[in-house]
């Protein structure tokens, strides 16, 4: 860490409550940096946290956009010196890139263009925007409704994977419709038709779903880079992972991530984001496509990822350099070290029964995953609070994101 970064200027969070949310106020408080959390939910695992500076009440999610500027316009107001607020998970990014005409007077930030987030966030307009840029996504079919999708069924490469233009239009299904709302590998066109057919039945129908094909591999070809790209278009740093487990298998978040360098996706990635003018905090999930030999670019994030922590951990603290570059200051060099393993011991053990029947991974294969693991998701060394909360809060309190 440079030793000459001045960490005075406060931080604001939008809490969500996640896994994401502490691996940045973690990234942030090991280097000094007052956090000031934004936090609805007052049992939030991240308030825990022994480098939150304060917690200000903020209103839910739901809450009308007015109201919630409102309250950060006032917390931000009363914060001396100027603060800078980082985005969290997709719902807080939105509504910051929503609203940022109305706290710009008062807070510092490093969102990209409104245009890039929306084309990021939704998964439809990505797969135009992205194909149209030259980036190489699976190729992807976006339907006007179930008659689309029967008519072009019988010409796709199956199997598929469905997934929503934004994860909460799939949050009110009724159970059985989709087995996640991340997205449902799909093996033939009857199974194609047959979902569409129930989707557009509850309401939520083809217009709010892409098809796209899936990339075949194990999940151990999952990779993530992660990239922080200033306003002029300069590269300040990088960090490169592959996810070993995900959660819900095949679909899903990485539960079991190893730091490792892979100078293909890095190549891929920054190639991406230049061709789609992302600037700020880039995370973007590949496939490497083995009947292709190449990567194939899933999606691209304009947020830090769920597990934030480990890059930090492993020499690249993304959201100290996000802080240097939003307040003018020349950011630290970044060193990944290879090998070091992230561990959601919750998802992943869930993860297991998948892996087990399908026998990608025996209990032996498991243990010895493990051995590598120098980081949690709720435990540090440094900050245990949240992991013995995170164990209490599982028997007497709300379901930790």
């Amino acid at each position: 860490m440079s030793p000459t970064l001045d960490t005075s200027r406060p931080v604001l969070l939008l809490d969500g409550g996640s896994r994401l949310d502490l691996g940045i106020v973690r990234s942030l408080g090991i280097a000094g940096v007052p956090v000031h959390l934004l936090c609805a939910e007052s049992r939030s695992i991240t308030t825990t946290s022994r480098y939150v500076t304060a917690i200000h009440q903020f209103p839910p999610r739901d809450a009308p956009a007015d109201v919630r500027l409102a309250q950060l316009r006032a917390t931000a107001r009363a914060l001396s010196p100027r603060p800078v607020i980082l985005p969290t998970g997709d719902r807080a990014l939105q509504f910051l890139s929503a609203v940022r005409d109305g706290f710009e007077d008062l807070v510092d930030h490093d969102l990209p263009p409104a245009a890039v987030v929306d084309r990021c966030i939704r998964k439809d307009r990505f797969a135009h925007w992205a194909t149209r840029a030259g980036v190489p996504v699976p190729p992807t079919f976006v339907p006007r409704d179930a008659a689309d999708v029967r008519a072009a069924a019988g010409d796709l490469a199956f199997p598929v994977f469905v997934k929503p233009w934004v994860h909460e239009h799939w949050d009110g299904l009724a159970p059985g419709i989709v087995g996640h709302v991340r997205g449902e590998r799909i093996d033939s066109a009857a199974d194609l038709v047959r979902l569409f057919d129930r989707l557009e039945g509850e309401g939520n129908g083809a217009q709010h779903a892409v098809v796209q094909q899936f990339v075949p591999g194990t999940d151990r070809e999952h990779v993530d880079v992660h990239a922080y790209i200033d306003g002029a278009g300069s590269v300040l740093g990088v960090f490169s992972a592959r996810k070993l487990r995900i959660w819900p298998p095949h679909r899903g978040l990485g539960v079991l991530v190893r730091s490792e360098r892979l100078p293909a996706a890095v190549e891929v990635t920054l190639c991406a984001l230049q061709r789609l003018g992302v600037t700020g905090m880039a995370n973007v999930n590949l496939k490497f496509d083995p009947t292709r030999g190449a990567y194939r670019v899933l999606e691209v994030n304009c947020r830090y990822s769920t597990w934030t922590e480990l890059p930090t951990r492993c020499g690249c603290n993304f959201p100290i350099v996000a802080y240097a570059a939003i307040t003018g200051q020349e950011p630290p060099s970044l060193h990944q070290l290879d090998g070091i393993e992230w561990l959601d011991f919750k998802r992943d053990w869930e993860a297991m029964a998948t892996y087990r029947r399908e026998r990608e991974w025996s209990w032996t294969s498991y243990f010895g995953s493990l051995v590598h693991v120098r980081h949690g998701a709720f435990f540090a060394w440094d900050d245990p609070a949240p992991f013995f909360s995170s164990l209490a809060r599982r028997v007497t309190g709300p379901a930790i994101q």
